[in-house]
């Protein structure tokens, strides 16, 4: 299940941060789940809507970056789609990088 945790406005834009139940609730509708091996392998994500990457430092790079917005594309993912990420700093660096570029002008 899908809640709303907080709702604010940035520069006349509705903006929200959303909780799940589970990571399985991220996986409804269109959305792309970021996650390195190890978080995938313990939150057991499968592949149909998700991008595993390397564990650390060196998959914060701009081809694996590449890598998860043609994930996007290819799953179709829409300008108001979520793209998440589940693990640590280099992951939720990456899923946040590739949500601020996906689909902008």
């Amino acid at each position: 299940m899908i809640r709303p945790l907080v709702e604010f406005g940035v520069g006349g834009r509705n903006c929200r941060v959303l909780s799940y139940d589970s990571p399985s609730g991220l996986l409804e509708g269109t959305s792309l789940v970021v996650a390195d091996r190890t978080s995938a392998a313990l939150l057991g994500l499968g592949s149909e809507r998700s991008y595993v990457i390397e564990p650390g430092e060196a998959s914060k790079r701009w081809d694996v970056l590449g890598e998860v917005l043609a994930r996007a594309a290819e799953l179709g993912l829409r300008r108001d789609s979520v793209i998440a990420g589940l693990g640590g700093g280099v992951v939720c660096d990456l899923a946040a990088l590739a949500a601020a570029l996906y689909m902008r002008g």
